[in-house]
């Protein structure tokens, strides 16, 4: 992929460095460091296959868990500061978190949503423990959005699936 340059790619691309520093991402994932997490979490959707035109649910089941990232709103601002402008950025991201219902527990929606929210809440809790360190995005806010699961229609082709997006505010303002 192509190197990010200017403030929207390396914001998103900060956001990526924060996921996979986090242990309780890599945990999660099943990555054994930092670089293997990476390879976990997508710009804006998930790598496209390389010889079909759509994914099998085989092959869906096999990039997961996974994050996406994106970019939702960016700011700049010019801040007066002394006898000159500063130039201030901020925005929103936003990160998916995609996981395969363990099937073990498939029939017991509590037992999902607490084993995915421990997951969740303890990735964000981390997120901010990296949040204003060199080399890290600079969260202000995340607000989660309702887990949603797959609907049973679609699970023969995508898989039993639970996900979350993250709204995560990052900047000055």
């Amino acid at each position: 992929m192509t190197s990010p340059a200017g403030s929207v790619s390396i914001a998103q691309e900060l956001l990526r460095t924060s996921l996979a520093d986090c242990a309780a991402f890599r945990t999660w994932c099943g990555a054994a460091d930092a670089a293997a997490a990476l390879l976990r979490i997508h710009h804006e959707a998930v790598t496209p296959p390389a010889t079909d035109a759509e994914y099998t649910a085989a092959e869906l089941a096999a990039l997961r868990p996974h994050a996406i990232v994106w970019t939702v709103k960016h700011r700049w601002r010019q801040n007066a500061a002394g006898t000159h402008f500063e130039t201030e950025r901020g925005g929103q991201l936003q990160a998916r978190l995609v996981q395969t219902v363990d099937p073990a527990i498939a029939t017991d929606e509590g037992e999902i949503g607490r084993r995915f929210m421990n997951a969740v809440g303890t990735i964000v809790d981390q997120l901010f423990d990296l949040a204003g360190t060199a080399g890290y995005l600079a969260i202000i806010d995340v607000e989660m959005d309702s887990p949603l699961r797959t609907h049973p229609d679609a699970v023969r082709d995508l898989g039993d699936v639970v996900m979350v997006d993250l709204n995560i505010d990052w900047g000055p303002f």
